[in-house]
């Protein structure tokens, strides 16, 4: 009712100061900030405004550099709900305290990074384990959740402090964003537990569900179409590689959604997308093309690889360039004096990947090795005992009568026949995947495809015309970590 959004309307409006009085306000006494990285992200700000909270009043957060298109959208309308200081107010001889949210290195932090040596303490909080941060007199607390606010909201629970609805319901989008809403393999239990203890706080489940969704801009829906039919696709140790290149005239926001766009839709376990243009502005020539290619550009890096990819890591990969991020969604920004230099770093890039992957598992690693065998002239009645006296087991290797492999049963057959009332038929009438078979050393990606592509649930390994083993469907699960 109307009473309930003017008590939404004041309690968020109660945050602090907005405006000038802010400004006037922190030139004229100490400082304690909370700075989120470059290209904030909703986990960054609402990590640092949630940081804010815990520290008390009087402490303000700044966005260095810019924010991602979707955290724009939202404060286009929460702007002056939050404690949110211009970075041209700060004077850096005035910091007391700096407390920094997401990131833990001095490149990630745009102009604030100067102000690092200035603030009598440091504190940071990140959830990127595999970083390492060269903030050497900072007090750093790193733990492996799915979202960074998550350790934030748990401080402010423990610490018995009311959020405001806005606060709660930026702290909500924050985890929805970086847990995919709870769908990304990096989501915890303490992930959720902390989005149910915002939602108790007040956050506006209308506000997370307009917000949470990536509108696409004309320009991303336009690089987005000419990427997927632009993609280069290579199989590589058993991974589909996907690569996609844009070369453009300018810097481009948001490219990040068209990297996961592309790679949802395009079907491939890895992706490569990279992105130049000039840097800085043009210089008018004669020449245009040459001479714009003579100029410094800037390299844009972002990779990413599906839930079931194992051993690759995206941070590690891109560290060196001076970029990072988790290990299967990271990204880098390089500049480099001209158009040519970027060849060889895409070039080492490649074969940098290429070593990261590991070998792909083959059968013999997966295989189950206590094999049921069934003769294709006994009846199905036969079939069902034994399926009977065994609880639990799902098929049986069919064999002939010289003991070679022939073909395969499932449980389901013998229930299909059973309803037919054809139980004295016999099993070879009713088997599957005839002939089908497989080495020890079939890799396991080749495995999956026969199985999906013949519908059976045992994949018999053979050697030497002997069955040593078989793959079935639970195998595959339980090597890909799904079971």
């Amino acid at each position: 009712g109307e009473s309930e959004r003017k008590r939404r309307a004041d309690a968020a409006l109660a945050v602090g100061p907005t405006g000038k009085a802010r400004d006037l306000m922190a030139a004229s006494k100490d400082l304690d900030l909370v700075v989120c990285h470059k290209t904030a992200d909703f986990d960054s700000f609402a990590a640092a405004v949630g940081l804010a909270k815990l520290r008390g009043p009087g402490t303000w957060v700044v966005i260095p550099a810019g924010e991602a298109p979707q955290l724009n959208a939202f404060l286009g309308l929460h702007l002056q709900m939050f404690p949110i200081l211009p970075a041209k107010a700060v004077n850096p001889d005035r910091l007391r305290w700096l407390g920094i949210v997401d990131c833990q290195r001095r490149n990630r932090l745009g102009i604030a990074a100067d102000w690092v040596d200035c603030a009598s303490e440091v504190v940071i909080y990140d959830h990127h384990v595999d970083s390492e941060s060269d903030i050497a007199h900072a007090t750093c607390f790193v733990e492996e959740v799915g979202a960074v606010t998550t350790i934030i909201a748990e401080k402010i629970k423990d610490a018995g402090i009311t959020l405001a609805p806005a606060e709660a319901t930026l702290l909500c989008l924050a985890i929805h964003a970086d847990t995919g809403s709870l769908t990304f393999e990096n989501t915890t239990a303490r992930d959720v537990q902390m989005l149910a203890w915002l939602l108790s706080q007040g956050a506006s489940q209308r506000s997370i569900a307009q917000f949470s969704q990536q509108t696409r801009t004309l320009e991303q829906q336009n690089l987005l179409s000419h990427g997927l039919r632009s993609i280069r696709k290579n199989v590589i140790k058993g991974f589909e590689v996907a690569m996609v290149s844009f070369d453009l005239d300018d810097f481009v926001k948001g490219m990040a959604v068209v990297a996961q766009d592309t790679l949802e839709l395009c079907g491939s376990d890895i992706l490569v997308l990279t992105v130049s243009n000039p840097a800085g502005r043009r210089k008018k020539s004669k020449t245009k093309e040459e001479d714009i290619r003579n100029q410094p550009h800037q390299l844009s890096i972002i990779c990413r690889a599906r839930p079931l990819v194992e051993g690759i890591n995206f941070h590690r990969l891109l560290r060196p360039l001076g970029g990072g991020g988790h290990a299967k969604a990271a990204a880098a920004l390089i500049k480099v004096d001209t158009f040519a230099d970027i060849a060889p770093i895409l070039n080492r890039l490649e074969d940098d990947l290429l070593d990261q992957l590991p070998e792909p598992q083959c059968a013999r690693d997966v295989m189950t090795t206590s094999v049921s065998f069934l003769h294709q002239d006994d009846s199905m009645a036969v079939a069902k005992k034994m399926f009977e006296d065994n609880e639990g087991w799902s098929g049986a290797v069919v064999l002939d009568g010289e003991q070679i492999h022939v073909g395969v049963l499932a449980v389901d057959d013998v229930v299909k026949c059973e309803a037919g009332g054809k139980l004295q038929t016999p099993i070879k009438a009713w088997m599957r995947g005839r002939g089908l078979r497989i080495s020890p050393d079939a890799p396991l990606f080749e495995v999956e495809r026969l199985l999906l592509m013949h519908d059976v649930g045992h994949l018999p390994v053979v050697e030497n015309d002997f069955v040593i083993g078989a793959v079935t469907r639970s195998d595959i699960l339980i090597s890909r970590s799904l079971l």
